[in-house]
């Protein structure tokens, strides 16, 4: 396993797609709009695709804001008027094809997405 430094995260590292393979919730993030997901999608085109059986689609963007938050932040806009705001906490290969990436959202939701390179769908694998 190889950490990743944050001052090296771009969004080449987010492309792809990602499983959710742990969310961490607290009762006032309980009803986070990503808490029934499966899958994100992270497209170079800074779509991206959400999915648990129905799609969300919406735009991303990475920023980075060194005065008050030093990791990395994704912000993803889900419609005109609604945005949600994470930050990358952890991003770690475990292997050649496997990534790990830790999403820690404004609300305290946190999402645990792993990546395989040699898979580009959303379904489990056994």
């Amino acid at each position: 396993m190889s950490y990743i430094k944050l001052d090296d995260v771009n969004e080449e590292h987010l492309l792809g797609t990602w499983r959710v393979k742990n969310r961490m919730f607290n009762a006032s993030s309980a009803s986070h709009c990503f808490i029934a997901f499966q899958c994100i999608r992270f497209l170079k085109n800074n779509i991206f695709t959400a999915q648990n059986g129905t799609k969300r689609r919406g735009h991303w963007e990475m920023k980075r804001e060194q005065e008050m938050i030093y990791n990395p932040q994704v912000m993803f806009h889900l419609s005109k008027n609604e945005r949600v705001n994470s930050i990358i906490t952890n991003l770690m290969t475990m292997d050649e094809t496997h990534t790990k990436l830790i999403l820690y959202f404004d609300s305290g939701f946190e999402l645990v997405l792993e990546k395989d390179a040699n898979v580009n769908n959303c379904r489990k694998t056994k």
